[in-house]
Formats: structure tokens, sequence, C-alpha cells
């Protein structure tokens, strides 16, 4: 039943034969208690309807394989399902549901198990047990704490809870002490730790950290607060990001006798809540008098509403100390993750490294502590990335110059990061940094470890190396605050008749932006920036792009502009949002500004969210109205510069007719920035998939069929399946073809995918790489289309009367289809040398030797 307007089923206790029960977009509210007498059901499929309750006669049908409910409102799981020794599928992603019972790691048949997007807090460690499992999807669901987020591959979860089966609960989490310089932070953490006060206590260069110890209010523990005490200057406030995380408490420091406009303490607001939106924050005044601090409280509570207290001490007469104490003691027992399960192999791991008195350890140390510890072999790598995620460490084994070299003693970093930072002698040479004068900030520091440091800001964003000379590095940070006047002229000098102009208006300009921006896109510079702009050409010299930040408004423009300036500017914003993408709770609406009517401009603005809600719709409205003028304006043009959609199956077809026009104009720029454009998109719209560990691989293919018959839908043939290297602008193929037998219901459930990559193909590759070897001549796409359609044929007979034969139609799905048979044919995953890369702009490529290494330049 598809489509349905029934509410409700009735009767269904009369079908005792039925084997198979599905219902698609329906409005039903319940599955009758009835159903428990369908004892041959193998196949029950609800989704997409109003069902709140899974009742638990379920648990009755022995002869259930396949349980598929997505699309619901359900919010809770019987028990009783753990009955069902057949069931090999269960699929309830997208619910409300937020606990799974034990029980359902009873389920010894069971292969695949979606519980993605719902409200789920914690996984019973049950689950390890399943002994069948293949697929664990647990993504999207927000409020997860155990697993840790990172940990997201089936093995990797697995191995997780079978740990957490000798559990410790962690009594600890962050105070995170932030302000201006001179406030008195580091005075009110030793009043805290009843020290005595010393007057003139030298400025914090970037971090001290030190730890208070709490009884639990309510429980018999001792708590532990690690507090992270930085710098006020101006200048650290980009390397304190990568340590201020969410759901910890701040203590903002402000000094009462200066003024709370000296201590910027809405900055500070903006900065905190962009960085750690779930985050309560204490504003402490310091040298606070019998008065009071002067602070308009009212409108920051209601800015910040139930997120925000008020204190004021004095650290030298220890006014208001004792009562500070109590508060962070209190609100420190609320904190999200205190008193969390952990598996107490990772918890005496983790106490072992912070005994560890280097700043510094190999990999091999690192593994050895892990197996002292009786850390399992195969959670070796989710224990490393959970101790990085939590600040402990730092560890990148993706990164060659810092695979085998973990720090664990971050705060060594941020203090010699700081010494660079600190130089007046860089400010002086607008932030070059020479071999020498490297030197001799790090004298204290091996000269092998020079090398990794860089390395380490660079990761940060914070510098990179400069074209000129590998031997020099700019440090972003240190830029000018004036502008460099020749932009203006270069950007006017740089003629041509298409341009994208984008405006961002955010909440707030936290350090960091634009300057790691900046640092991400240095491969495009053309040495004319400064701290809050930048301009770029790109790698053809055809197409300009213009940054410009303005704090005050808090504006960010981004402005391309060249022949076809699609391509770059698709660049530059998903570069700019990655930049954003650090700061969690930062909002920033992106607005376009309208063209103009007849050569005369325009004052209105539309907002982005807008157009693209107009083009995600099934059949894409492409032209919207300026309510200045009351003309239409395509919406296409407006975002892209173009007149057709490249990412909607609907529109590819025109991508076509472009590129056909182009090619009669002998315009070949213009052709290869389309083609960069056009393949690049496609790779974009599965990000999400790439980025779940289980099922990351290549996804860009062509079948073959060996034998020529006439296509049909009954797909059992034999096929050579071709891999492509993915690189944007020059997709080609690469090693030997696959010999493959595929049956029919992974050729029709993999349609809808194949036959957008084929168009994108068709249009695209014969014109990137002429000369190219490829698996299939030009003509042969056209008999792999007639294939396709076939298959889509096929799919809709399955859709209307064998569903049983496809499990999911979600956006992971086509890519979840291809790693399975990927890894059925290449068990190794050599992947014909395809190797996995995130490019500076955030995607997830899959590159042949030559293409990789040009990332890696």
């Amino acid at each position: 039943i598809n489509k349905s307007t029934i509410t409700s089923i009735t009767g269904i206790d009369k079908l005792t034969n039925l084997k198979e029960f599905l219902i698609f977009e329906s409005k039903i509210k319940t599955i009758p208690k009835s159903i428990k007498k369908l004892s041959l059901l193998e196949l029950l499929w609800i989704s997409d309807s109003k069902i709140k309750i899974i009742p638990k006669e379920i648990g009755n049908l022995k002869n259930l394989k396949k349980l598929i409910l997505y699309h619901n409102l359900i919010k809770e799981i019987p028990v009783e399902l753990g009955n069902l020794k057949n069931l090999t599928e269960l699929d309830i992603n997208s619910n409300n549901i937020n606990q799974i019972p034990s029980e359902i790691g009873r389920l010894k048949a069971l292969e695949s198990l979606n519980v993605s997007y719902n409200n789920l807090i914690v996984l019973p460690t049950e689950l390890s047990r399943l002994e069948k499992i293949k697929f664990l999807y647990i993504q999207y669901n927000d409020e997860l704490i155990s697993p840790p987020k990172h940990i997201n591959s089936t093995e990797a979860i697995l191995s997780y809870l079978k740990d957490l089966e000798e559990e410790i609960n962690v009594w600890s989490s962050k105070l995170v002490i932030v302000g201006e310089g001179q406030v008195g932070k580091s005075c009110l953490v030793d009043s805290l730790e009843g020290k005595d006060f010393v007057n003139g206590k030298a400025t914090t260069h970037a971090l001290n950290l030190s730890q208070f110890k709490f009884p639990h209010p309510k429980l018999e523990n001792i708590m532990t607060l690690n507090v992270w005490d930085f710098g006020g200057q101006d200048i650290y406030h980009a390397t304190h990001q990568f340590y201020l995380t969410n759901h910890s408490l701040f203590l903002l420091v402000w000094n009462a006798r200066a003024g709370y406009e000296s201590g910027k303490i809405y900055k500070w607001l903006e900065t905190i809540t962009a960085l750690a939106p779930d985050s309560p924050i204490f504003i402490v005044a310091t040298n606070s008098n019998a008065r009071g601090a002067d602070l308009p409280k009212g409108d920051i509570s209601n800015q910040y509403p139930d997120k925000i207290t008020f204190f004021e001490v004095d650290n030298e007469k220890r006014i208001g100390i004792e009562g500070l104490k109590e508060a962070i003691r209190l609100k420190a027992a609320e904190l999200k993750y205190m008193g969390i399960g952990r598996p107490k192999s990772w918890i005496n791991s983790s106490s072992e490294i912070k005994k560890n008195s280097k700043y510094h350890i190999t990999k091999a140390e690192l593994k050895t502590i892990f197996q002292n510890n009786g850390v399992s072999l195969e959670s070796y790598e989710s224990l490393a990335g959970y101790l990085h995620d939590l600040g402990e460490i730092l560890y990148y084994p993706d990164e060659d110059e810092l695979s085998d070299t973990i720090i664990i003693k971050p705060e060594w970093v941020s203090k010699q990061i700081a010494k660079i930072l600190d130089s007046d002698e860089l400010g002086q040479n607008e932030g070059f940094l020479d071999k020498k004068h490297l030197q001799e900030l790090w004298r204290d520091i091996s000269a092998n470890m020079h090398d990794k440091l860089i390395t380490l800001m660079e990761k940060f964003d914070l510098s990179y190396k400069t074209k000129d000379d590998k031997e020099i590095s700019l440090i972003v940070e240190k830029l000018k605050y004036e502008e460099n006047k020749e932009y203006n002229n270069l950007w006017n000098q740089f003629k041509s008749k298409n341009q994208i102009d984008f405006k961002y208006q955010l909440d707030t300009i936290p350090a960091g932006i634009p300057t790691w921006f900046i640092a991400r896109t240095h491969r495009f510079s053309i040495k004319i920036h400064w701290r809050f702009g930048v301009l770029l050409i790109d790698s053809n010299k055809k197409n300009m792009g213009l940054l410009i930040t303005s704090p005050e408004r808090k504006e960010i423009w981004l402005r391309v502009k060249g022949e076809i300036p699609y391509y770059f500017f698709a660049q530059l914003r998903d570069t700019l949002e990655l930049t954003f993408n650090r700061f969690e709770g930062l909002k920033r609406p992106a607005f376009v500004p309208c063209p103009g009517h007849n050569g005369v401009p325009c004052s209105h603005f539309f907002e982005l969210t807008q157009l693209e809600k107009r083009l995600s719709l099934e059949t894409p409205r492409q032209f919207i109205e300026c309510p200045e003028a009351l003309e239409d304006v395509n919406v296409m043009k407006l975002i892209f510069g173009l007149s057709f959609a490249p990412t909607n199956e609907i529109l590819v077809e025109k991508i076509g007719h472009e590129i056909e026009k182009i090619i009669k104009k002998e315009n070949k720029s213009q052709t290869d920035e389309l083609i960069k454009f056009t393949q690049l998109e496609f790779v974009k719209s599965y990000q999400k998939a790439q980025e779940i560990a289980d099922i990351t691989c290549p996804n860009i293919f062509t079948l073959k069929e060996i034998k020529r018959d006439i296509p049909g839908i009954d797909f059992t043939n034999n096929y050579k399946l071709q891999l492509y290297c993915q690189m944007p602008g020059c997709n080609h193929s690469i090693g030997d073809p696959y010999d493959i037998s595929l049956p029919k219901k992974w050729i029709s459930s993999i349609a809808p995918y194949y036959n957008k990559m084929l168009k994108v193909l068709k249009y695209t590759l014969p014109l990137a790489i002429p000369g190219a070897k490829s698996i299939l001549e030009e003509s042969e796409f056209d008999y792999q289309e007639e294939n396709i359609s076939a298959a889509q044929e096929y799919g809709k007979i399955i859709s209307e009367n064998q569903i049983s034969e496809i499990t999911d139609y979600s956006i992971d799905m086509p890519i979840r289809q291809i790693r399975t048979l990927l890894n059925s044919i290449d068990p190794k995953n050599e992947w014909a040398g395809l190797r996995r890369i995130v490019s500076p702009e955030g995607h997830i490529l899959w590159l042949c030797k030559e293409h990789y290494a040009e990332y890696k330049i």
C-alpha cells in the first residue's frame, strides 16, 4: 500500500498466510496487537507514517526477518523484540527513540541495525554480542554521549562497547577561564585554590593548566575539574579555539574597576556561544568594591537566557571566593559528561599518558600504553581519536609529517606557538617567518621538532609555507590590520562579465575568521592580503576571488568573477563554510544581492535559504520575484551565474546542452570550468555518506556488460566494473576493471544513483580527458543508459510487488551498496590504488597517485 489515506489497519488477523506486509507514506498511527497472529510473516514494512508505538506482540512473530519502521513517531522499542531470533534487519531510523533495550543484543541473526536520526544518549553494551552484525548505523543522534561521536564505524562501535563491559564512571570535566589580559584570571585561579594573593602576578602566555577537586553535592564521589586558564592577549585568541570545547563550564572574568566595556563582555559571550553553545557561563567581576560591579545584567540575561550567572569577587581580600567555589561545585555536577561511563582500559590509558613527563611520544609508545592497560587492538585508533577530541593529545595519523609524533602535552605546543605570536620582529616583517628567526625562537627545542610544529601550525590554519621559498612561513595572525591598497585596483582591472556575490551576516566575528580561511586558500594567493581580507586567483588565472570582512558590521563578503566563475566560487565558499563549521553555535545566514533590472541597480538582498528551497523542490522553481522591482530573477543565475541547476537530476540534461554551446564557441577554458564544477558537485552530493567510516569508498564507476544482449529487465549477466579517479575536471579510469556478476536486485536498487552518475560522466568525461583510456567508448554510454532505463523499469516493478528486495532509500544507501560490492570483489580494499583525501575545501575525494600528490605539495 503506497501513499494511502487510511488511518488504521483492520482485519489483519485473518491474513494468516501473509508473508509480507508493506505500507508507505500513510496516516496510520498504530499497529494492531492482532498482528501476532501472522505467524508466517517475514517482512513488516511501515515507513513514512504516523506510528507512535511498536506493540510488544510483534515479539511473537518468530519467522520475521525484516522489520522496517523508519520515518515514524516511535519513542520506545519494546523489549519483546529481543525474541525475534530470525530477524536479520531492523531499521528504525528517523524516529524519536532515546533508548535501545539491552534485549536487542539477543538477536543472534541480526545483520543490519539502523538507529540513526533518533534521540539516543547511550548504546547498551549488549549490542557487542550481535554475532552476525555487519552494519550498525548510529549517525545523527545529536545527544549521543556513548560511544563518543567520532566513533562511527561498525567495528569501532562494537569494539568500544566490548571494552565498556568493564566500565568506570569518569567524574571529571573542564573549567575554562577566559577574558581580556590583566583582568585577574590567574589570580582568581590562585584564590580558588586557596593560595596567597600575589600582587603584580606575571601575565599568562598561551595557557596554564591546573585542577580543582570537589566532593559531589549528592553522591559520594570526588569531581575533578581540569582548569584551562587562557592568556587574554588578542593575539592568542585564534589558538584558544582548539581547546574551548562544548559542555564545559566557562568563567568569563573582567575587571570591575576598568569597566565592563574594557572587558569586552559581549564579544566574549558571542565567542563562547559560537564555540560552545551548550556550556554554562559564570561572569566573574574581579576588584569589585562595596557598590558592586556595574554591568547591564538584565540585557545580558535576556540575550542569553538560562545560561549566565553573575559573581563579584576580590582576589586580594578573598571576598566572594567561597560563594563562587560552591557555585562551581554545584554546576560541575550538572555538566553533561560528569560521571559518564567509559571503558576502564581507556581511562587507565589516559591517566598513564598524563603522568608521562615527555611532551611528545611515538605512535609505538602510545600503542604500548594502550596494550599495557588492556585496550583491545581494534580500539587503538578510536581511543587515540577520543583523546584528541578531548584535547588531551594531538594526533594526526593521516598527516605524513605528524603520523608518528603524538603530542601528549598540548599546552606545550600552545606555549611554543605563543613564542612566535609574541615576536615583535615577526610583526615588523608583516607575518613572514624565516628559518633563522624560527631557530632563535625555538632554540630550546630539538631541530627535528621544528618542522613538525610548523606542520601543526599549518594544520591549525595559523600559517602556511610561501610559494617562493618553502623555508619561509607566513603567520596569518600577524598580518596587518590595515587593508592592502592594491586589492581595489587589481579587482577593478580584472574585467569579466560574470560575477557571483554572497554576503554572510554573522552574529559575531570570532578570532580565526577570516585568517584561517586565508591560510587554507594560500595556494590561490597573489600576496594581496591583510587581517580582514584577501585577493585570490585560480590556478588558470581565469577567475579572481575577493573576501572582505567587516568586524563592525559583522559581515563577510565573498565575491568571485571570471569567464565561468562557479567552480572557483564553489571552492572558496566551501572553504569558508568549513571555517564557519569550527564554531558549533555560529549563526551566519547568507544573502545574495539582486543583480538589478535593465541596467538599474537594486538594493534588495535575497536570503540564500529561500533560493535553495526553490531549487530543492521536485519540480524546481527557477525564478523568484524581486520585491523592489516586482520582476522575476533567475535563481541559478543568482547563486552560480548559470541558467540551470547542475546538481538536480531533472536538469542534468541541460549541462550537456550548455557544454555543447560552449564547445561550438571553441572556448576550452569555459568548458573546463563547467566540467570541474559539475564533477565536483556530484561528489559533494554524497559527502555525508563518505564521512561514515563503514561505507566510505570510491563511488564513481562504470559497468560494461561482457555479453551484448538486447537490454531487458533480467540482469543476471557478467560485467566489467571500472573505477575512476575523482579529481574534479579530470575524472579518469584507473587500473584494470573488475570482472563481476551482479544480481538484478543490486542493479535495480542502485539505478537512481547510477543514472545520475552516468549522465554526469557522459557529458564531462570525453571532454575532460579525450586521450585517456576508458572502459567505455562514448557510444557505449548510450548503451549503458538503455541498460539503466531497463533497471529503473524493473525497480518500478519491485516497488509495487517485491519491495522486500530493497532495504533503504536514504542518500547513504547507494554508497553502502557500492562499498559492500567493492569489499566482496576486493577484500584488501586496494581499489586500483585510489586513495582517500580530504581537500582543503573539505571535499572527500578518491584520487589516483598523481592527483593525490597534487594535494600534498
